[in-house]
């Protein structure tokens, strides 16, 4: 819980317009979130902003003031590995060269950490599999491909029981929907020091903290979307 003396209101800068609810109006601080990161060393500096605004929403809370306190946000990451034969939770003593600075930002422990192939349907499997309230998908990443498996089919009714919003997260751009987070004093800091964290490549420590933009997409279109034309089964 390193973030929760660290972090303020006033270290996240939001501008445009998001119409979700709750603390930052993006859900509720208590939600599962799951971060889909093909490559979790580039996705990290985008991800990071959103991360620690809810982060700093979940710290808040009146209960987290309370003596003897103790919880993490339950906040997912699956990171995008090539060997990966099928979606699984890291166990508490495995890791990835990732997995300390997503750490970093309270994305802890290890057993929050996921490993998929880094492909859009591996990454919805996790998703099935972690079931989140709030699930980050990056822009670059095309939506999934209708599931074809029964169990697939028979999971995303819970998915979409429990899923309240999707977003895209990306490079800040100019767009209809986009809204921006940029960080300041205390959260950038965290940032960095995670960032500072991961493996020595262009897209990872060295690739610098910058404002990163999210747009909310319909949930049921992107469900639609792996479920075929039929929708998602009641």
């Amino acid at each position: 819980m390193h973030s929760r003396h660290q972090l303020r209101e006033t270290d996240f800068v939001i501008t445009g317009h998001h119409t979700g609810t709750g603390p930052l109006r993006i859900g509720a601080a208590t939600g599962r979130v799951l971060v889909v990161a093909p490559d979790a060393n580039a996705d990290l500096a985008f991800a990071a902003p959103i991360i620690l605004a809810l982060t700093h929403a979940f710290y808040a809370r009146p209960a987290a003031q309370a003596d003897g306190f103790f919880d993490y946000p339950p906040h997912f990451v699956v990171g995008g590995d090539a060997a990966a034969s099928a979606p699984r939770l890291l166990g508490p003593c495995h890791r990835r060269p990732w997995s300390d600075a997503w750490c970093w930002l309270d994305v802890w422990p290890t057993t929050h950490h996921a490993v998929a192939a880094p492909s859009p349907d591996a990454m919805l499997q996790a998703a099935l599999m972690l079931e989140p309230a709030v699930l980050l998908w990056p822009r670059r990443l095309p939506y999934p491909a209708p599931g074809t498996t029964p169990d697939e089919l028979d999971a995303l009714p819970l998915l979409r029981a429990r899923l309240r919003e999707v977003l895209l997260y990306g490079p800040a751009q100019n767009g209809h929907g986009d809204w921006t987070i940029a960080l300041r004093d205390g959260a950038l800091r965290l940032a960095q020091e995670a960032q500072a964290r991961l493996p020595d490549t262009p897209a990872g420590r060295n690739a610098g903290i910058a404002p990163a933009t999210y747009r909310a997409v319909d949930r049921d279109d992107f469900l639609r979307s792996a479920s075929g034309p039929g929708g998602v089964r009641a």
